[in-house]
């Protein structure tokens, strides 16, 4: 049998069929023992929430980096390429690296099926990937974001350094439950033993996650408004203070917009002066404002473009679209939007779109280019009607024809799902390198 090329390898993943999520971890706590536990040589950084995980996570191993540690960092969905999910202080796997933990995940899963167990999921084994390869660039420490909830999440069968919980809202209903505190119960099953940060949580959340970690015997601290504020925009930074415990207030440049960015930031701090405390020396307020001044995050309010002015931003759910219309509304007061909106089916697309589109001038409307997606004319029945929008079916033809409505004092905004941010990367490119006529 010929071995796998890259590509190859990829569909495979792909193609694993979807089932439903398991209420337990039994299976990928087999595949793991097999695999010979390497989660349990890491010292992990696990994080779980709603919104602003991604972000959190970036931030926590961009500083850590930036203060001299080899740091691992796992994350998903990827945004344009596959091997964004697995990387060491901002390196992407390799594609070899990729077939050859592929390969060696593949191979434990037929002990598995014969043991009677299902076929791991692809979160699973991509998790299990990440977890070897760690363990192989014996990485000092390692960041890892939770796929969906968090108890029975395929990350959770790690024993953290640090718990952080992001802020929690509705989203992924059809799997973690219908109320806060369902949601919340899922999330809060990250919390072990080692202390646990939180940015700020709605009381039902919160009561929650106070009630977990008094069962596991750990402290929780909650970020707090006090400890940050904005204080002004320097072209795309915002310009921050942030006053926490034990240290003096000091102020940084955050090289992320969002008004969202702001509690996450803080909730990054606090946990990066967790990990000081815990023996994390490098760690210094100077190695954090560095990496806050350049840490990135693709598709996170992202300016893609200045001339037409070009946001994206991965909002696909309440919270999210609630966030980055506040973002916007704060920092381009006066801006008309043309917005370019994309929305797989299991989103409240309702809610996203009456927020989204109560700010908009125009809609462009496309269908993003997954098998959840919602088709752009079914889309277009959730648009109020004195709105107008057009049926693009692409977002680069959705992109192509706001750029020819452009006028000064517009702004172009692409969001309603993480999984069209690399193809409107594409697209931008396209209409940047176009001819001129």
């Amino acid at each position: 049998m010929n071995a796998l090329n890259y590509q190859e390898t990829l569909q495979n993943l792909h193609s694993i069929p979807r089932r439903k999520k398991e209420n337990d971890l039994k299976r990928m706590e087999r595949l793991m023992e097999l695999l010979g536990d390497p989660q349990n040589s890491l010292q992990c950084v696990h994080v779980a929430g709603t919104n602003g995980k991604g972000s959190i996570s970036k931030m926590i191993a961009h500083s850590l980096a930036t203060s001299g540690y080899h740091v691992g960092l796992f994350t998903s969905p990827y945004i344009i390429e596959f091997r964004e999910r697995i990387a060491v202080n901002g390196n992407l796997i390799e594609e070899e690296e990729v077939i050859n933990y592929y390969r060696i995940v593949e191979k434990r899963i037929e002990t598995l099926l014969q043991e009677g167990f299902g076929h791991p999921s692809e979160f699973e084994v991509v998790t299990a990937m990440a977890f070897m390869y760690f363990k192989e660039k014996k990485v000092d420490v390692c960041v890892i974001e939770v796929g969906i909830g968090g108890r029975y999440d395929a990350t959770n069968v790690l024993l953290p350094i640090l718990s952080v919980i992001t802020s929690i809202s509705m989203d992924h209903v059809s799997q973690l439950g219908n109320t806060l505190h369902e949601i919340a119960m899922h999330k809060a099953g990250i919390i072990k033993s080692a202390p646990v940060i939180s940015s700020t949580q709605k009381q039902e959340a919160r009561e929650v996650l106070c009630s977990e970690a008094t069962k596991k015997q750990t402290g929780i601290t909650f970020v707090e408004p006090t400890m940050y504020e904005f204080l002004e925009l320097e072209g795309f930074r915002q310009k921050i203070r942030l006053k926490m415990d034990d240290i003096p207030p000091f102020t940084a440049r955050l090289n992320l917009l969002g008004t969202y960015q702001l509690e996450n930031a803080a909730t990054s701090v606090l946990a990066l002066l967790t990990l000081q405390k815990s023996g994390y020396q490098k760690l210094t307020v100077e190695s954090i404002k560095k990496a806050l001044e350049t840490v990135t995050w693709i598709g996170r309010m992202e300016i893609v473009e200045e001339e037409p002015l070009t946001l994206m931003d991965g909002a696909h759910n309440e919270d999210g679209a609630i966030r980055l219309i506040e973002s916007i509304q704060s920092y381009f007061p006066d801006k008309k939007i043309l917005l370019l909106l994309g929305m797989l089916k299991d989103k409240d697309v309702s809610a996203v779109t009456k927020l989204l589109t109560e700010t908009a001038s125009k809609c462009y409307l496309h269908t993003p280019d997954d098998f959840r997606a919602l088709p752009e004319n079914e889309l277009a029945s959730y648009i109020p009607p004195e709105k107008p929008y057009f049926l693009c079916h692409t977002v680069a033809k959705a992109y192509k024809k706001a750029v020819e409505d452009f006028t000064e004092g517009d702004l172009i905004l692409s969001t309603g799902s993480l999984y069209t941010i690399g193809d409107m990367k594409t697209a931008v490119k396209q209409i940047r390198e176009e001819p001129i006529e």
